[in-house]
């Protein structure tokens, strides 16, 4: 891969062109992708941060979307280092930089693919936080992966949108119950309760049970901490009516 990051680059120093400039920072890319993969994390870095560099310069040559979408696809990346030598903070930085060019492509493009990308960005950020029991960290990146999700639902309309829709605002719902709030906890885990039974697909029945199961669950437990049995017993019942239907 090495060899084949060595000859792009000499292609797109005789070329000069956006085709080669883009096959060299992907290959670049690639080439990190596998250091990481083999927990060569630092040598992974390395990589990244040439990428970084390298995908700077370019973009000040042919400033496009797809140039500038490698930018962010570096500080990405360098996130997903971090994250993996478990430097939460530095890597919320890299995560939240690559979001912010994101952030810039969708206002300009409004594509789903942009949005989509600017999504798993907030999710990821969101997960982590939670990992590490920073409950409001964790639900300010959730708040604004829900606002993004919401968006690509509206324009796609598709049944596996509004299944992670659901799943959002279930994670919501857990991130809320962890910081103490039933109240606002049940209201989230009731929208995706709300979202998950306008569903109906035969295609996704599997994801789409699952999800259920375990929001009824959810609501479940908040109705038993809330000391309604009659309702949480409920709830439970059908959970495990699903659960059944599922296994």
């Amino acid at each position: 891969q090495k060899k084949l990051v060595d000859s792009r680059k000499e292609t797109f120093a005789e070329k000069q062109d956006e085709g080669s400039a883009l096959g060299y920072l992907c290959d670049l890319l690639t080439l990190g992708d596998l250091l990481l993969e083999l927990t060569q994390t630092d040598e992974a870095e390395e990589i990244y941060d040439e990428m970084l560099s390298e995908s700077k310069d370019i973009h000040e040559i042919f400033n496009t979307e797809r140039t500038h979408r490698c930018i962010s696809d570096a500080y990405c990346r360098l996130g997903d280092a971090r994250k993996a030598l478990d430097d939460v903070e530095c890597a919320e930085v890299y995560y939240l930089k690559a979001a912010r060019i994101l952030e810039i492509i969708a206002r300009k493009s409004n594509t789903v693919d942009s949005l989509r990308a600017l999504s798993d960005i907030y999710n990821v950020l969101s997960v982590m936080r939670y990992s590490n029991e920073d409950y409001s960290a964790a639900e300010k990146h959730c708040l604004k992966h829900a606002e993004i999700a919401e968006a690509i639902e509206r324009q796609t309309g598709s049944i596996e949108d509004r299944i992670d829709l659901s799943i959002i605002f279930c994670n919501l719902g857990s991130i809320r119950r962890n910081r103490g709030d039933l109240e606002e906890a049940n209201k989230y885990f009731l929208k995706a309760l709300e979202i998950s039974e306008s569903i109906y697909s035969a295609t996704y029945i599997d994801k789409i049970r699952r999800n259920r199961s375990i929001v009824y669950k959810d609501v479940g437990d908040i109705r038993a901490k809330h000391n309604d049995l009659n309702n949480a017993e409920k709830y439970y019942l059908k959970a495990l009516e699903i659960r059944r239907d599922i296994e």
